[in-house]
């Protein structure tokens, strides 16, 4: 889930799987609603309720972005 390089080693195989460009796409929409949650600094909201929210969405990112990826033994050119 978090990795810098391209290719992900399989753990079963041992073959290198790349993310595909569809999963790609999707993880960069998932990654700008960031900045949109981070906005909530702006209103005056308790700061215990913006930590219960970054922490419901930090979870749901992480619970969400699993069901997101696809693999593929080949890398496709994102355009």
């Amino acid at each position: 889930m978090f990795t810098l390089g391209t290719a992900m080693e399989c753990p079963h195989c041992g073959e290198k799987q790349y993310y595909t460009k569809r999963a790609r796409k999707r993880s960069a929409v998932v990654t700008l609603l960031t900045p949109f949650i981070i906005l909530l600094n702006l209103f005056d909201i308790s700061p215990y309720l913006l930590v219960g929210i970054y922490l419901v969405f930090g979870l749901s990112i992480m619970g969400i972005f699993p069901f997101l990826i696809e693999l593929s033994n080949e890398e496709e050119p994102l355009w």
